[in-house]
């Protein structure tokens, strides 16, 4: 998908942005001041909310020209924008995923909406990893033994560490320090949603943190 291709309703998709600012503002009290600053510059523009999702889906780093808002503003705006856009571009993906040649992608970066993988899976048959994409839920597969976020492949770097159940694993890469959730369905009788699992992991996102890892 190319920025300029997406369409969509932007005053639902504006409305969901300031809803999404709302209910962060509730749960990340450290944060609320910025995220409802958020919610009133752009909840109510549909059209700059439309830029900025075009520029968060081309890749852009979103800089807010204004001095009143604390540093990390750049990552509550990527936040909430990709929680806004989720069910959008999960709807777009559904539709064509189908098209895609998997055997023949084996990219770091989602087939569909180009955005970067945040949970993955091995394969009850083969092992082969498949990744999931952190803005549209698209499932392809990737190389075991490469970062996906950086392309390191020295062993060296690259490390797992075992879950608290003995099918999920903490990826992890010292070249980046960036780390990727991941379940071995091999050591599953049950049916999995990798999305589902994404939400259910938390607590791995937080001794990830704990340990240095972005």
């Amino acid at each position: 998908m190319r920025a300029n291709e997406l369409v969509l309703d932007w005053n639902a998709f504006a409305r969901l942005f300031q809803e999404t600012c709302r209910v962060a503002a509730r749960h990340r009290a450290s944060d609320a001041d910025e995220f409802n600053h958020l919610a009133e510059l752009f909840g109510n523009d549909p059209a700059h909310s439309g830029k900025l999702a075009r520029e968060y889906i081309s890749g852009t780093n979103h800089q807010l020209l204004i001095t009143n808002l604390q540093s990390p503003i750049s990552n509550l705006q990527s936040f909430v924008l990709n929680n806004a856009l989720h069910p959008f571009l999960a709807a777009f993906a559904r539709e064509h995923q189908a098209l895609i040649d998997d055997a023949a992608w084996y990219r770091a970066d989602c087939p569909v909406c180009g955005g970067e993988p945040d949970f993955a899976a091995l394969e009850k048959e083969s092992g082969a990893r498949r990744l999931l994409c952190s803005r549209c839920d698209t499932e392809w597969t990737f190389h075991r033994t490469t970062c996906p976020f950086c392309g390191e492949q020295e062993p060296e770097k690259l490390g797992y560490y075992p879950g608290g159940h003995g099918a999920y694993r903490l990826y992890t890469c010292e070249n980046c320090k960036r780390y990727l959730k991941t379940i071995d369905l091999r050591e599953l009788a049950r049916e999995v949603n990798l999305p589902g699992e994404r939400v259910l992991t938390i607590g791995m996102d937080l001794a990830a943190a704990n340990a240095g890892y972005a």
